[in-house]
């Protein structure tokens, strides 16, 4: 339940949250663990998690149409993201590790 104290922690911090209100996502979660530079989602995907990033640091970029990446944004340990653009409100999360 370590993830899930990380996630309140988190959640702590944008509201009025209580550790009995996260009692729905015991078990809606599931915990991946990427290795470095690995992709965790790609444009155009279809996309219905939330990540909670428990270790590391997630780097969210695209290539322009002349082939350049270009770096959207970081999420550090202790955040979460998503492809907001392509997040389909489907329920479910995972926690990076």
């Amino acid at each position: 339940m370590k993830e899930l104290e990380a996630v309140y922690l988190y959640l702590k911090t944008l509201s009025d949250i209580q550790p009995s209100d996260l009692d729905g996502l015991k078990g809606a979660y599931q915990r991946e663990h990427f290795k470095a530079k690995e992709t965790i989602f790609s444009e155009g995907d279809r996309y219905s998690k939330v990540t909670f990033v428990l270790h590391g640091l997630v780097k969210k970029s695209y290539l322009t149409h002349e082939g350049k990446e270009f770096i959207k944004e970081f999420t550090w340990e202790g955040q979460i993201t998503t492809p907001y653009a392509s997040y389909d409100n489907g329920v479910g999360g995972n926690v990076v590790t």
